[in-house]
């Protein structure tokens, strides 16, 4: 048997935010349960968070990251098309044009953590 407690469906077991991340389509920690953590604060209780704030300061800036793209403009950048993924992406080329509205992303959010070590028990 492993040390670590089997987590709730739809919980990610990570040690950063407390609580583990939760994976349920909200942003906030304790929501819709207490003691799970996610993006940004929430009502009290004991899950993390790893945003400050809705305008997307992270807590630590070097484990979490809010990226901002353009939207709905003409200038934004993005693949020209043609290649692969599994092909070398120092290959690949960009477009300055408008993206369609099924692909066009405006904020992207990244969390770099980790899972803690199982134990055997």
């Amino acid at each position: 048997m492993h040390g670590l407690a089997q987590p709730d469906p739809g919980t990610v077991p990570v040690v950063i935010p407390t609580g583990g991340f939760a994976v349920e389509g909200n942003l906030q920690a304790n929501t819709p349960t207490a003691g799970i953590g996610d993006w940004l604060p929430g009502p009290a209780g004991a899950g993390g968070n790893v945003l400050l704030s809705p305008s997307g300061l992270p807590v630590n800036t070097s484990t979490t990251f809010h990226l901002t793209d353009l939207y709905a403009s003409a200038s934004d950048n993005n693949f020209s098309g043609g290649l692969k993924f599994d092909q070398n992406p120092n290959q690949w080329t960009w477009v300055t044009n408008p993206v369609g509205d099924k692909v066009d992303i405006n904020n992207a959010l990244f969390h770099f953590t980790k899972v803690p070590m199982a134990t055997n028990g």
